[in-house]
């Protein structure tokens, strides 16, 4: 049991790569990393806004991602918490869900009513503004848009889960009572 959080958490994930490790995130704004060894959390991501979900790679297990009620999804190294590696953004609402695809693709899903596949190594970003970035001149940069956008499930106010395969099919659930799935490599 560990009690960390000022608010609820919603989301937490294990390493694939690490069991040992556990991530938390919470509306308190804040991701703790856990280590099943320690009562105390390891390590603190002080996030912008409510935490929504949190994931980490299955390639790796110091790369991690969450979403957030300010409409993105940042992308850490846990070596290195100082400021994010990419911040993903292109939503107009809620980030609900995030899974990583592979080694160097992410899915979000937001309660704009769209699924955005993101491609970690782009080199289409902007360093993060000075009004909505890090302190200390860091080198964090915002990806200007997703590779592909999925639109067609509605998701406008509960969070309807995501859900991935290996072999790039994304399914979601919708507020219109259906089950929706695409695939990777196919705009809807």
């Amino acid at each position: 049991e560990y009690e960390e959080h000022k608010k609820r958490a919603w989301s937490v994930d294990i390493s694939q790569k690490d069991p040992n490790r556990i991530l938390s995130g919470s509306d308190d704004g804040t991701v703790k990393l856990w280590h099943t060894a320690q009562e105390a959390s390891v390590a603190t991501i002080l996030g912008k806004a409510n935490v929504c979900c949190v994931q980490f790679s299955p390639m790796n297990s110091n790369l991690v991602v969450f979403g957030t009620a300010d409409y993105k999804s940042y992308v850490y190294d846990l070596r290195s918490l100082k400021a994010p590696l990419k911040v993903l953004s292109c939503h107009k609402k809620t980030v609900s869900y995030v899974r990583f695809l592979g080694e160097n693709k992410l899915v979000s899903a937001s309660t704009d009513n769209t699924l955005r596949l993101w491609d970690l190594n782009s080199s289409d970003t902007v360093p993060e503004s000075a009004d909505g970035g890090w302190a200390n001149g860091n080198n964090s940069h915002i990806t200007i848009g997703p590779t592909l956008t999925y639109r067609g499930h509605v998701n406008e106010k509960n969070f309807v889960g995501l859900s991935i395969s290996e072999d790039g099919y994304l399914a979601c659930g919708s507020e219109d009572n259906k089950v929706y799935s695409y695939h990777q490599s196919l705009p809807w």
